[in-house]
């Protein structure tokens, strides 16, 4: 009975099937055993009944205590055998709750499997979205670049054909001016000789009509005077026209002046406009390049990232 008590708690430490099935195996030795040892303790109590028929009381009282005993130890290896059953159909219990555990896992990592190849697939697609998106502001970033140096080639060709037009066109200006005042200048210079040969005329007119009434001498002396005072007339034009002509040449001289000044300045200022221009254009590029890099390393950043994600 110790024996089998033993094997019974050896049998209680064990797990899983195997196990159990060795813990049947010995329960099924044990009652088998239980059950022999039942059939001797008959024997011998039939034993015992003959032999104290033949003995004293005393011998009896003795047998009654073994069979006492022995029934007590029947019993209790009953009640062990008891409890080991229902200590297996515990244990079969908590085998199915397991299995049905294991089972609901199971599922659940088959569910996150799901769930982590489309996270990888979905990770997949938007790091091809991203490329994509790279080599298209990569594309955009170089036809820009292309576009810009062929729009500054362009400027910088009308700038120069601009400055040359400009110069083709005051000296056109200028000979035009230069037309109008000589143009000028002789349209005043012949009124002005007309104006001189109808004075000159009347003059003549008058004296003629004073000669008839004069006589020889006064004639030449006459004659002589007129000949001063044409002289006279004829160097005081000379000086006004001489003045006049100056006075034109300076007031060409200051509108020419004038004319190149402010074309110097609205040259300076277009020259200053495209320098700005150009500058700002050449800032507003660095700006550009900087915020293309800065994204790019953002996106960069973010694509290591999700691959480390996805790694882990």
């Amino acid at each position: 009975m110790q024996r089998n008590k033993k094997s019974c708690g050896h049998m209680e430490c064990g797990d899983g099937p195997h196990n159990q099935n060795q813990y049947m195996a010995m329960l099924k030795r044990s009652f088998h055993n239980s059950k022999i040892e039942n059939k001797h303790l008959a024997a011998e109590n039939a034993a015992l009944k003959e032999e104290l028929a033949r003995q004293t009381s005393s011998w009896k009282e003795e047998r009654s205590k073994l069979l006492e005993d022995r029934v007590t130890s029947v019993l209790r290896a009953q009640e062990d055998l008891d409890d080991m059953a229902a200590k297996v159909e515990m244990s079969k219990a908590r085998q199915r709750e397991i299995e049905m555990e294991l089972g609901h896992m199971a599922l659940k990592i088959k569910g996150k499997d799901m769930d982590v190849r489309n996270f990888n697939e979905h990770l997949r697609r938007k790091e091809a979205v991203i490329q994509e998106l790279e080599a298209h502001i990569l594309q955009r970033d170089s036809l820009w670049q292309d576009s810009v140096s062929a729009l500054e080639q362009k400027l910088t060709s009308d700038q120069e054909a601009n400055a040359t037009k400009e110069g083709e066109l005051e000296r056109k200006l200028t000979e035009a001016e230069e037309r109008r005042l000589t143009s000028r200048l002789d349209a005043q210079c012949q009124v002005n000789q007309m104006e001189e040969d109808i004075n000159l005329l009347l003059l003549e007119n008058k004296e003629l009509q004073e000669l008839t009434a004069m006589s020889d001498k006064d004639k030449a002396r006459r004659q002589k005077e007129k000949k001063a005072a044409e002289r006279e007339e004829e160097e005081r034009q000379k000086r006004a026209s001489k003045a006049w002509r100056q006075k034109e040449r300076e007031k060409m001289q200051r509108e020419e002046e004038e004319e190149t000044k402010a074309t110097k300045e609205e040259e300076q200022r277009q020259k200053r406009e495209s320098k700005e221009r150009r500058e700002q254009e050449k800032k507003e590029k660095v700006e550009r390049e900087k915020e293309e890099k800065r994204e790019k390393k953002e996106m960069k950043k973010r694509g290591e990232e999700k691959k480390q994600q996805r790694n882990n």
